[in-house]
């Protein structure tokens, strides 16, 4: 991978936050620097991911699936 896309790395989960709220966490780091973003849901069903990354798609946010 390349080295600048790991520039700065944010790992984060959504905890209490809206949808909406927490894109719009991510869209603010997105323009402060961040390079890539690891989103950490360990019992969140995968319906929720997928809105996630439809939705930061529509934004375009860089995402990158496993």
């Amino acid at each position: 991978m390349n080295r600048k896309v790991l520039k700065l790395y944010l790992v984060t989960n959504r905890y209490q936050d809206s949808l909406e709220s927490f894109l719009e966490k991510v869209e603010t780091a997105c323009r402060s620097g961040v390079t890539i973003i690891q989103l950490r849901e360990k019992i969140s069903p995968p319906i929720n991911t997928i809105n996630w990354q439809n939705k930061s798609r529509k934004l375009q946010m860089p995402i990158r699936s496993p």
